[in-house]
């Protein structure tokens, strides 16, 4: 027998809040006895039934495979280069490869599967392991860290992203963490917008707090001087409690 969550029975809720209500269609995690924050586990492979997704499919949320890393460099180039040659992928492999989450205590690379076809159509990797002299900050390593949130140009705008937001946080969560932190490009309201939703807020560098701008944007078009900041990637950083 399942049991909620308490992080599920907040997402129930989250339509009162005018967050999206989507991560009620994701199957409930079976609650475990959990470090820190007390939340359990996710149970993956977590099912997704999207109201948006095509043809009313299933996608599975899954701990990435050894064999899957191919497929998912090959995302990741579609997703953030404009230019998808096999030297450029072949990069990213080497990368996922020497990076590959073999003790994932503290370490997950998920990955959204189509669960008729096996198709990889997201990933996103979650890191909180300590980083190098052990020293974690909100500007250098930030810690936990959700990075290369990629979706299948195909499988846009049907909740994919918000959902594999939802279950990262739910990880690190589950690990005893009480914030999650990931970094956006400026310039990409579409995805700054979702973030805010999601209950995360921009900080700058310098860690001023900048109110996402309205849709369609770009904040360096902004009158208000508060609003705008030089650097490419802003942090975005969310507290569960």
């Amino acid at each position: 027998m399942q049991t909620l969550s308490l992080y599920a029975m907040i997402c129930l809720l989250a339509p009162l809040n005018g967050l999206s209500s989507l991560y009620m269609s994701v199957q409930t995690p079976t609650a475990l006895p959990g470090a820190g924050l007390g939340f359990g586990m996710p149970n993956f492979p977590v099912r997704l039934r999207l109201p948006h997704s095509k043809n009313a499919r299933v996608l599975l949320v899954d701990k990435v495979e050894y064999r899957e890393l191919h497929a998912v460099a090959k995302l990741l180039v579609q997703s953030f280069y404009e230019r998808a040659g096999l030297p450029r992928v072949l990069s990213e492999l080497n990368r996922l490869q020497s990076n590959f989450h073999y003790d994932d205590s503290r370490h997950l690379m998920l990955a959204v599967r189509d669960e008729d076809t096996g198709d990889v159509v997201a990933y996103c990797d979650v890191d909180a392991r300590p980083p190098p002299g052990g020293v974690a900050t909100s500007t250098t390593y930030p810690r936990p860290y959700l990075s290369d949130l990629g979706v299948a140009k195909s499988w846009r705008r049907c909740g994919i992203a918000t959902a594999l937001v939802k279950v990262s946080e739910e990880v690190c969560m589950a690990w005893g963490f009480e914030h999650m932190h990931l970094k956006v490009d400026q310039t990409n309201v579409v995805a700054r917008n979702m973030y805010a939703k999601l209950g995360y807020r921009v900080t700058s560098p310098e860690g001023i707090v900048l109110p996402v701008p309205p849709e369609g944007i770009p904040s360096d078009e902004l009158a208000n001087p508060v609003l705008q900041c030089t650097a490419s990637r802003l942090m975005c950083t969310k507290e569960f409690v």
